[in-house]
């Protein structure tokens, strides 16, 4: 990275979806904000309020951006945008985001989240207010500002097309980073969320410089990431491994990174968000993908000690 990439606070811009959690979590499962996961990592369902135990079902704000905005944040880094389809149910619940685009007509895309022994299964409502938000020339203006470009889809809405306008509008200088767990999976008829084949790789994956996925988002995370990486020699892929830590692949050549050490016992949604947030704006200052996924290792693990105090004091 250049001296300027070093040195100044990044402009950063995520694109995604957004929704509204219920989270259901049985006494064992429970924990307060944010909620017990069997994946210990975000992506879509994940909420800024959780079940606060006894199958109580309650309403928040959830997906990516509403964990990585506050971990930009954390790092002094205030210009913080979110594209993104919403409607006027999501502003209430809190989240705080500064969205580029207005709230659209109709309800937000809902995640219905019911852990039970600590494993979760999801539903998902609404999914067809999960199409991208159509480009226009203000949202083009702060793209091509943008100093990392996030990408982070819950549902597989995002087409090649888009993709390329998202990538190609940003300065060559620009990060970006794909969190890929909205391309694998997808929505039945009857709203469960199941995994997907992530069919349009080829099309989407060479468009970033990092890509993210948790080894619980797609079987055999580790081989299918080396081949990626062989495929697509330019792009460093991370696949985050829970308490195992971290594995970065670039040109078909693995790195594993170890976990943090931490005395907390268990995982809390969002971590993999903070993760990724770290991850790229430590990526954007030193251009070092193994030094970032260690850092990025240890924002994960405070993220978890922090979670647990706040449960505590419940």
């Amino acid at each position: 990275m250049d001296l300027l990439s070093a040195t100044l606070s990044p402009s950063v811009t995520i694109v995604g979806h957004v929704c509204i959690d219920e989270n259901r979590a049985d006494d064992d499962s429970a924990v307060d904000e944010p909620n017990v996961d069997s994946l210990g990592r975000g992506g879509s369902g994940d909420g800024t309020n959780a079940s606060s135990g006894s199958g109580e079902t309650r309403r928040s704000a959830g997906s990516p951006a509403v964990f990585m905005a506050p971990q930009f944040s954390r790092n002094s880094v205030d210009d913080v945008s979110v594209l993104a389809p919403y409607a006027d149910d999501f502003p209430s619940l809190g989240a705080g985001l500064d969205f580029l685009n207005p709230p659209q007509a109709g309800t937000t895309m809902l995640y219905r989240n019911i852990i039970e022994g600590g494993l979760r299964r999801q539903e998902c409502q609404a999914s067809a207010a999960a199409e991208p938000v159509p480009l226009n020339e203000a949202i083009s203006a702060r793209l091509a500002s943008t100093d990392i470009l996030v990408v982070a889809p819950l549902l597989p809405t995002f087409t090649a097309d888009y993709v390329r306008q998202l990538a190609g509008g940003v300065p060559s200088h620009a990060v970006t980073i794909l969190i890929a767990q909205g391309y694998l999976r997808d929505v039945t008829d009857d709203a469960v969320v199941v995994k997907r084949a992530f069919s349009e790789h080829a099309e989407i994956l060479p468009l970033f410089d990092l890509v993210v996925f948790s080894d619980e988002d797609i079987s055999d995370a580790l081989v299918v990431a080396r081949n990626w990486s062989g495929l697509y020699p330019r792009v460093r892929f991370v696949v985050t491994q829970n308490s195992a830590g971290a594995t970065i692949f670039s040109a078909g050549s693995a790195t594993h990174v170890a976990a943090h050490p931490i005395d907390t016992v268990g995982q809390a949604i969002g971590t993999g968000d903070v993760f990724s947030a770290e991850f790229a704006l430590s990526y954007f200052h030193s251009g070092d993908a193994v030094a970032a996924v260690a850092e990025a290792n240890v924002a994960a693990a405070d993220f978890i000690v922090r979670s647990a105090v706040r449960a505590a004091a419940v």
